[in-house]
């Protein structure tokens, strides 16, 4: 299960400070989703009884906080990794339609099979970007 936590990075002249894994979850998948100066949005794939363990191994001037995706879910919206996959989901519905191509088989019967195809290219992009979405943890 996917689990997010807010963290803030402290540099100092002397030290870095920020978010860490417990020694004994070394093996998890951990990245930072998002960043935006010195605050930073991580993903850690754990158990719920696990999130006590990495809330614990915190050094308390990183402010880390578990959060629920439905607070930081605009904030993945604006991430680059967001970002970088609506523009492949564009690009690979402009291989096959350009803007001028799509509009004019908007004009046609929804029932028309090139309207259909249409469609069905684009639903079949999007869903390819949806499920991009969900292995990063960008969407629930």
């Amino acid at each position: 299960m996917k689990n997010y936590f807010k963290s803030k990075l402290v540099v100092t002249e002397h030290q870095t400070l920020s978010f860490v894994l417990p020694s004994q979850m070394m093996e998890a998948s951990h990245y930072i989703l998002h960043r935006d100066g010195d605050n930073e949005l991580h993903v850690v794939e754990c158990e719920q009884s696990q999130v006590a363990d990495v809330l614990a191994c915190q050094h308390p001037e990183c402010e880390v906080e578990q959060q629920d995706f439905s607070f930081i879910e605009n904030a993945l919206k604006e991430s680059r990794f967001y970002r970088e996959i609506d523009a492949d989901v564009v690009a690979a519905i402009r291989a096959k339609y350009s803007i001028d191509d799509e509009l004019r088989i908007m004009k046609l019967a929804k029932t028309s099979a090139e309207y259909v195809a249409m469609v069905d290219h684009i639903s079949a992009c999007r869903a390819e970007g949806d499920a991009k979405k969900l292995s990063l943890g960008l969407k629930q």
